[in-house]
């Protein structure tokens, strides 16, 4: 838009400067009107940029949105549709490891039930927090449903994601909220897996997540089992 009004001045000067230097070999009034014509043009060229740029930017934002979780700030589960094929391809074609880890908050309902949902809320939104401070970049965070959450772990083996998992989980046990005079302390169960050749769909694997953090919830909660 700036290059757009710089060219616009440009030209008006030349074409002034036209105007004044020849303006005994041309209808002046003629001159005039053309360069005035030509002055609009340009002016609705710089706004129809200007206005492609702020629907653009606008399109971007919205769409954005759409893909996350307002209360936590994760991705949603319309993220994981978007990005399901396209990881599950790659993985599978460059034979690059990719682990998939399913996440819990213990005993949530009792929480809920206790505290109460605003509480609630803002236990999962720390635990929306903090899954993001401890991931990298690369990796996706999904708020999965309710209290659990879906974590990606791109270009990551089994044993990798396992360290990464045990610190989230160490960090989040060791995490307080608090509200008035409450101080509630929580822990969350994982359960874990890794991309196999043999997958031939996305689905194989988090039904195996899912089935990992079942092992842990039947084993005693706060704790991840994981499943090869």
């Amino acid at each position: 838009i700036y290059d757009f009004y710089r060219v616009q001045n440009i030209l008006s000067i030349y074409i002034i400067e036209s105007i004044r230097k020849y303006s005994h070999e041309f209808d002046i009034f003629e001159l005039t009107a053309s360069f005035v014509k030509l002055s609009n043009f340009i002016s609705e060229l710089v706004s129809l940029a200007y206005y492609e740029k702020i629907l653009t930017l606008k399109v971007s934002e919205m769409y954005e949105k759409s893909l996350k979780d307002p209360l936590t700030g994760l991705y949603n589960r319309n993220k994981f549709n978007e990005i399901e094929n396209t990881e599950f391809s790659r993985s599978k074609r460059y034979r690059i490891p990719l682990s998939v880890c399913l996440m819990d908050i213990d005993n949530f309902k009792v929480i809920n039930d206790t505290y109460g949902h605003i509480i609630g809320d803002k236990i999962l939104k720390t635990v929306g927090d903090l899954i993001l401070q401890n991931i990298r970049k690369s990796d996706i965070a999904i708020r999965w449903g309710g209290e659990e959450f879906l974590i990606l772990f791109t270009h990551t083996p089994l044993e990798n994601a396992k360290v990464a998992c045990k610190k989230l989980m160490e960090k989040i046990r060791d995490t307080e909220v608090k509200e008035e005079n409450k101080t509630i302390k929580f822990s969350v169960s994982m359960g874990l897996t890794e991309l196999k050749d043999g997958d031939e769909h996305f689905k194989k694997a988090i039904e195996r997540a899912d089935q990992a953090l079942y092992n842990a919830k039947r084993s005693g909660k706060n704790r991840i089992e994981i499943l090869t």
